[in-house]
């Protein structure tokens, strides 16, 4: 064989060997990429749409477990939204108890203001003395009576009352109940104790009068405004049953979070609600509540705190603090 055919000999070999080659390689890195979209379940347009979240470690927003990131030990928070079930139940409260929190305030709080306005103020008396036991005091507490039995406040308790029933399992608005014989029980009481009071327009006279009398007036005085002071805790207590009847309801949500919120804001409210805030508590309280129901809810919970802030001290801070942990709450839990 000649040189020249020997190096074309040589060459085709050289060409081939380098071939083959090339195609072993080429098998090989194909094989690696399609084992690694195996192992991972994707392909190639999977993982684009994957790393649009960011991770392929996607948690179920309806489970209040947090997912694991893959190494033994570590764990993320989770915040689980509320569920169709949840919502549901929701609705069911606030289409039971709509208009609680108005009837409250126009029906109950603001007509006993009226009546106050005339009871409490002539019964405020400690000694007995004119300021309190002349005509005209006596004649502004009796008309206060009237007004209180004029209004019916026990049957807008009432009405109040039969709002709550059933609204969970289990719960009765027993509190209310109970607020509501005490509230009536004062009020009859306050009528025979008034009827008693013995007037007196004479300064001096008022002063130099027996002991006894003056004793037993005083005495009568208290009991007269007793039924100022039922009242107004009868209030206070139709706003923290509403707000206990929806703690029952949220109990049986999915969320562990927001019953953890709702929880809080109810301890809170009990102590605020003292019988002594007036509209405060019905707006602090009863509406942060009530706009959970509506679109307007921001807004409902923004009122609520500026009328838990005016309340200075423990009681209010307390409020405000869980108002805005039951805000935050929300805004995260709701779908």
């Amino acid at each position: 064989m000649s040189k020249g055919n020997m190096c074309i000999v040589i060459l085709i070999t050289t060409m081939f060997i380098v071939s083959c080659k090339l195609f072993e390689s080429d098998d090989a890195n194909k094989e690696h990429a399609s084992g690694s979209d195996a192992a991972s379940g994707t392909s190639g347009i999977g993982a684009v749409a994957l790393g649009q979240y960011g991770s392929d470690d996607v948690e179920n927003p309806l489970n209040d477990e947090p997912a694991s990131d893959g190494s033994e030990g570590k764990k993320e928070n989770s915040v689980a939204k509320l569920t169709q079930d949840d919502k549901e139940k929701l609705k069911a409260f606030f289409d039971k108890t709509m208009g609680y929190t108005d009837a409250l305030y126009h029906y109950i709080y603001k007509l006993y203001k009226r009546a106050y306005s005339k009871l409490g103020v002539y019964s405020d008396c400690y000694v007995y003395e004119i300021e309190c036991f002349s005509s005209g005091p006596t004649a502004e507490r009796k008309a206060g009576l009237e007004e209180l039995k004029k209004y019916k406040l026990k049957d807008e308790f009432e009405k109040l009352k039969e709002k709550l029933k059933g609204i969970a399992s289990g719960y009765d608005p027993k509190i209310l109940t109970d607020a509501i014989e005490k509230f009536t029980k004062a009020i009859e009481e306050a009528e025979k104790a008034e009827a008693k009071i013995e007037t007196e327009d004479d300064y001096a006279k008022a002063k130099k009068a027996d002991e006894n009398k003056k004793r037993e007036n005083v005495e009568r005085l208290k009991t007269v405004k007793s039924a100022s002071d039922f009242s107004a805790k009868a209030v206070d207590v139709a706003v923290v049953a509403y707000a206990e009847a929806f703690l029952s309801v949220v109990d049986t949500l999915s969320s562990g979070k927001f019953k953890e919120a709702v929880t809080e804001f109810t301890v809170a409210a009990k102590k605020f609600a003292d019988g002594k805030k007036g509209d405060k508590s019905i707006f602090a309280i009863a509406s942060a509540i009530a706009g959970m129901g509506s679109g307007n809810y921001e807004a409902a919970f923004t009122e609520a705190r500026g009328y838990a802030a005016q309340v200075t001290g423990e009681e209010g801070n307390k409020l405000v603090t869980a108002i805005e942990k039951l805000s935050d709450t929300y805004k995260t839990v709701k779908p």
